[in-house]
């Protein structure tokens, strides 16, 4: 019995090397996106609610109201990178279950056992459901802060 592997069946297991690095990167990059999205909303709005309007220089006073609007920008360019990751993870994952029918059509590899044996939702279903709270709590706010200056101003 031979050994060797062919040149084809090498490409592919470097192939599939290359692929689950890529996935490695992109999780890594989903979380480090989560975790970037909220500290850079939590500091916008921190400074916005620490500065007193007497200190915008007068031509940029009527736009104040639209730096509240700043968190819910960040928020959906977060929220637009996470999705792209996860689509990509998942078109990674699909092409993965294709080479390893290829390359051990007996037992597969791990996307093989995924697919077998399909995993709870609920984790992708909760990291989803924070991005909708995010982007909703991005659109709340600015709307309870213009109605509170604006609408109902203190007397």
């Amino acid at each position: 019995m031979d050994d060797t592997i062919s040149d084809a069946t090498a490409f592919h297991l470097r192939e599939l090397e290359y692929l689950r690095k890529e996935i490695e990167y992109r999780t890594l990059g989903q979380s480090t996106i989560e975790r970037d999205v909220v500290i850079a909303v939590s500091a916008v709005y921190t400074a916005l609610a620490t500065l007193d309007v007497k200190h915008i220089t007068p031509p940029l006073a009527p736009l104040a109201f639209y730096f509240w609007t700043i968190p819910f920008l960040i928020a959906v360019a977060g929220a637009a990178k996470f999705a792209a990751d996860h689509y990509a993870i998942r078109n990674i994952g699909q092409y993965i279950l294709k080479l390893e029918g290829m390359l051990d059509q007996d037992h597969g590899g791990w996307e093989g056992h995924r697919a077998a044996h399909p995993q709870s939702r609920i984790p992708s279903l909760a990291r989803r459901l924070s991005w909708v709270v995010l982007i909703l709590l991005t659109i709340a706010i600015p709307t309870i802060v213009y109605y509170l200056s604006v609408i109902a101003p203190p007397n």
